[in-house]
Parts: C-alpha cells; structure tokens; sequence
C-alpha cells in the first residue's frame, strides 16, 4: 500500500500536476487526488491527517472539483481506477429504462399475466396458511404427549449396589 509522509503529501497536492475532486456530500464529502488524467489504471489517493494514503474501494460520484460533477468513479482495493462512468453515460442508460412505450394489446397481455401472477399468489398465500395451521397443530399434539408422558412416566427404580465377589479367579470362567 503506498502512503506518503505529510509534508510530502501536502507538497504533491499542492502541486500543478494534481488534479483533485470531491466524492460524496454533505459531512462525508472527502476530496480524492490523482495525477494526469482521472482514467481506468490511473491511482486516485486521500489526504488523511498525517499522510496520503490510497483511496477507498468502491463507486464514489464525483460532486465538485476537476472532474467534472456526476462522473461515478470504480476502485479497487489499492486505490486504482478500474471504471469511469461519465454524468452522461449513466443519465442514458436511466432515460433509455425510462422510455417505454406499449400497444394497447402489449398493456392487455401484460395486465393478463399480472393477474395470473396474482391468483398463483393468492393460491400459495391460503396453502401456506393451512399447512402453518397444520403445523400448528403437530405441535400442539406432540406438547400434549410430552406433558402426558412427563406426569405418567414411571419413577426410577432404586438399584441395588453391585454386589462384590471377593477371590474370583477369571480363568475359571474363561473356558
């Protein structure tokens, strides 16, 4: 894992050469760090108080700074860029979800197979409850056994103590 000491980290900051953005909002907006361009490949760190140390695993959305706002950013475990969706790709994608149109016939079937969906639900919905009943009642049957069983069971018997043979040669038996 590559760390940098804080003057050191403060001195790369500073410099023209790195460019810097902020991830996340509000209280947990944190600013990330990285050299050329913000690309697959390209390491992204974070300024802890004491030095500079690779940036979290994960997608973080860029809200402000040399990136430009929206952009969402892929990590690894080592702080390196593995994807980088721009604002617009990802806006496409949602629009084109969006953009559904259907015929008056694609809205019949549809509402058809909603409704078989529903009466298969319906179905399940009363066979679960009768077999939760049954099992309600399994239950009920075997509590009563064991409280039966737990007034009617017999007491132990006293054993006697083992009796002990004295002088027994068990070659004799043995034959």
């Amino acid at each position: 894992m590559f760390k940098l000491k804080k003057n050191r980290a403060q001195e790369m900051a500073n410099r023209e050469k790195f460019e810097s953005a902020l991830v996340g909002e509000g209280e947990e907006a944190v600013e990330i760090f990285w050299e050329g361009e913000l690309a697959v490949g390209t390491e992204v760190f974070v300024m802890t108080e004491e030095e500079m140390t690779p940036a979290p695993e994960g997608t973080h959305i860029v809200t402000g700074g040399d990136a430009p706002e929206g952009t969402q950013v892929v990590l690894d475990v080592d702080g390196v860029v593995t994807e980088v969706i721009a604002p617009t790709e990802a806006k496409d994608e949602e629009e084109e979800e969006m953009e559904v149109t259907l015929s008056k016939e694609e809205v019949k079937n549809l509402i058809e197979t909603l409704d078989l969906y529903e009466a298969k639900i319906v179905k399940q919905s009363k066979e679960i409850a009768k077999a939760k009943e049954e099992f309600a009642a399994q239950i009920a049957e075997v509590n009563e056994k064991i409280e039966k069983f737990g007034k009617e069971a017999p007491k132990p018997e006293k054993q006697k103590a083992p009796v002990k043979m004295k002088n027994v040669n068990p070659a004799y038996y043995r034959k």
